[in-house]
């Protein structure tokens, strides 16, 4: 269940639980299953799971990615349209 929280979260896990306490289904596969299926019907994907590396400094870096949308403002390249000679 520990490793459910750390690939969703903490929402999707406990609403997954409470549905699965409700349909007397026990244990971390049913309550996955029970994340997906709610994920799927939202039209989301599963997200990737965690890279462990074994060194605690790489495991515990939380990495953002930036927004993407200043690479829409680069300036347009020219085509290099020589032929090799």
């Amino acid at each position: 269940m520990l490793r459910l929280t750390l690939q969703y979260s903490d929402a999707e896990v406990a609403a997954a639980m409470a549905r699965a306490l409700v349909l007397r289904t026990f244990g971390a596969r049913y309550v996955r299953a029970l994340i997906d299926q709610a994920r799927f019907a939202q039209g989301l994907a599963e997200p990737p799971e965690p890279i462990l590396t074994g060194n605690a400094i790489a495991d515990s870096l939380d990495v953002q990615p930036h927004p993407l949308d200043s690479y829409d403002a680069l300036p347009p390249q020219k085509p290099n349209l020589r032929l090799p000679s």
